[in-house]
């Protein structure tokens, strides 16, 4: 099977060919080695045969063939051959003008984009994907002829460089696109779940952009609108696409869409019971993120109990959940602290705390603040007030190194001496609140 596929790519002449063929035996091949062997081949016969004749197979309207074998070149398999060849189409991308990358379809466009994305840290694939932003940047008619599937694959594609000003602004022209979509009667109906949760998901790196933040309020109307569907609900979301949208919607909790979804997705997730052992740390705690913002629904407390337990059940593995996930966690469980199974949950955390002492460092002055509060819910358990203890050493040992506490803002000082004040008999705790008390002084904090 493996020489058949060689003898075929190598006969194919037109581009077109070579990428069917490329596109199928990536599917039919069977074991990793002959898929690997193929795809490297692959993709230094595009590069040989095939980059060069790019613009003139533009002109001519046959751009599909390269975006479908680059999506296949740029993943893993086809290793450093496949992250060549699609650097270098990336490249002729990003020296296009705009007669000519006008000639491209946008099926084509999103697909290059999403291609080039995979490889971020490549300046070539970087600056390719800059310039199909700047080209739905400013055509003001391209973006409205995006179906559902392009919107979400340039969304994603573009969220890996959030800081770079054309992507920013790109998203922007998609995200106002998305909320006059959402205003139709249709709404946003024909995007399917994995193209929502990506759009969340991509959204989200603009938080401060409020188009990106009225973008995810109509995802979110349209997600509590299918979780209304009696029949099917939100039974085709997968596991990671609802934490993206619990991650995307709890930053606004003040919309009723936003507070509706979550709950919904609450619910959906107890509906699948045991699934909860499939969730990664980091879905675990997003989750558990999410629907703490909303501690009065009975679905949100039931799914931080269901985490609380399924975190009760991982206390062997403890050590694998980031210092991230664990503040998150910590951070959920206080809004029940009356429920058995958050304080026990929590206290299992603790105990990995002061287990683990050497990573307190590791922890950012948000996550510690965060950890020390939600310790301080459960002042009486000896495992919260040993964890609170270490982290109260940890404050002072960053304080020796800068007394004003500098990389610490003000709301996470005040934080820090409200819980740590939980436990005044301790004298660590106390030294930590004077060293925090002189270190806001010095940064003019009242």
């Amino acid at each position: 099977m493996l020489n058949a596929a060689l003898v075929e790519i190598e006969c194919a002449s037109r581009i077109r060919d070579f990428s069917i063929a490329v596109v199928r035996h990536d599917k039919k091949l069977r074991t990793a080695a002959d898929r690997a062997m193929f795809l490297q081949k692959a993709a230094a016969d595009f590069q040989l045969r095939f980059v060069a004749g790019f613009e003139d197979n533009i002109r001519a309207g046959k751009s599909w063939g390269y975006a479908t074998t680059c999506n296949v070149l740029s993943r893993e398999a086809a290793g450093q051959p496949g992250i060549e060849a699609c650097k270098a189409i990336a490249a002729r991308v990003s020296g296009l003008d705009d007669e000519l990358i006008g000639k491209i379809q946008c099926k084509t466009v999103s697909l290059l984009a999403s291609s080039f994305a995979r490889h971020s840290a490549m300046a070539d694939c970087r600056n390719g994907t800059i310039r199909i932003a700047a080209f739905c940047r400013d055509k003001s008619a391209i973006v409205p002829r995006l179906n559902s599937q392009h919107v979400s694959l340039l969304v994603n594609a573009f969220s890996k460089w959030p800081e770079e000003p054309t992507f920013r602004q790109a998203a922007v022209a998609i995200a106002d696109e998305v909320v006059r979509r959402g205003d139709r009667r249709a709404r946003l109906s024909e995007c399917s779940p994995q193209g929502l949760s990506t759009l969340v998901n991509g959204f989200s790196k603009w938080f401060d952009e409020e188009s990106a933040c009225k973008a995810i309020v109509a995802i979110a109307g349209e997600v509590r609108r299918r979780a209304d569907c009696a029949e099917i609900g939100l039974s085709e979301f997968v596991t990671q696409g609802l934490v993206a949208l619990v991650n995307g919607f709890s930053e606004s909790p003040e919309q009723e869409d936003c507070h509706h979804a979550i709950v919904a997705i609450a619910g959906a997730v107890l509906s699948r019971g045991s699934k909860l052992s499939r969730f990664a740390p980091m879905e675990l705690a997003s989750l558990l993120n999410g629907v703490s913002k909303w501690p009065e629904e009975l679905p949100c407390q039931k799914a931080a109990i269901a985490t609380a337990r399924e975190v009760l059940s991982r206390r062997d593995q403890i050590v694998r959940f980031s210092a991230h996930d664990l503040s998150k966690l910590v951070n959920g469980f206080s809004k029940w602290p009356d429920d058995p199974a958050c304080r026990q949950a929590t206290v299992v955390i603790a105990r990995e705390v002061v287990r683990c002492a050497v990573r307190l460092p590791d922890y950012t002055q948000q996550e510690l603040a965060n950890l020390v509060k939600g310790l301080s819910k459960w002042p009486q358990e000896p495992a919260c007030r040993r964890a609170a203890v270490a982290f109260a050493g940890e404050v002072l040992r960053r304080a020796d190194q800068d007394e004003r506490l500098s990389d610490f803002n003000h709301r996470d000082l005040t934080s820090l001496v409200d819980s740590f004040s939980t436990w005044p008999e301790e004298p660590e705790c106390r030294h930590a609140i004077d060293r925090i008390a002189r270190g806001r002084h010095s940064q003019g904090f009242e």
